[in-house]
């Protein structure tokens, strides 16, 4: 390995990282872990990519639904269209709120937007516009596409576990 990890500082953590690979990935280890059976899990909790104020794929979603509600004005007076294409934070605050407390029903509606939005895409086309969206739509607070919102360590461990 030819400086894994550049970005993070040299302590136990990234050490436990390099030792462990070293381990895995040498045939004469009593680690060693066959290529076919090697599998990194991640979860979605944000060291992957911006989850916060929203996660990326509800931020794909409401940009869709706000899409179709300025291109269709017939879908506006009925939610969730009409919360995404007035920018209502307080009806998309409630829905939340109410998941929280267990009333799924809010986010079953912004569900079906999105699903209505998207409703006879191919899976092709689904594909690029969601490339679109990471590579175009910028994000409101940091003011750049969502692709370049990454955590460079998380990056960095990634190609180094590849």
């Amino acid at each position: 390995m030819n400086n894994p990890l550049p970005s993070w500082n040299d302590n136990a953590a990234k050490q436990s990282i390099i030792t462990f690979l070293q381990a895995v990935t040498d045939p004469g280890s009593a680690d060693f872990v066959p290529p076919a059976e090697r599998i990194a899990t991640f979860d979605n909790d944000g060291t992957l990519w911006l989850e916060k104020p929203l996660y990326i794929q509800l931020q794909h979603g409401l940009h869709a639904i706000g899409k179709m509600a300025a291109e269709k004005p017939g879908v506006r007076d009925r939610q969730p269209f009409k919360a995404v294409f007035e920018k209502d934070m307080a009806w998309l605050g409630k829905v939340a709120a109410d998941f929280a407390r267990g009333d799924p029903s809010g986010v079953i509606t912004l569900i079906s937007g999105y699903v209505e939005a998207f409703d006879g895409v191919s899976v092709e086309a689904f594909e690029a516009n969601a490339l679109d969206f990471l590579s175009n739509v910028q994000d409101a607070r940091f003011k750049k596409p969502y692709k370049q919102l990454t955590y460079q360590p998380m990056v960095e461990l990634v190609h180094t576990l590849q």
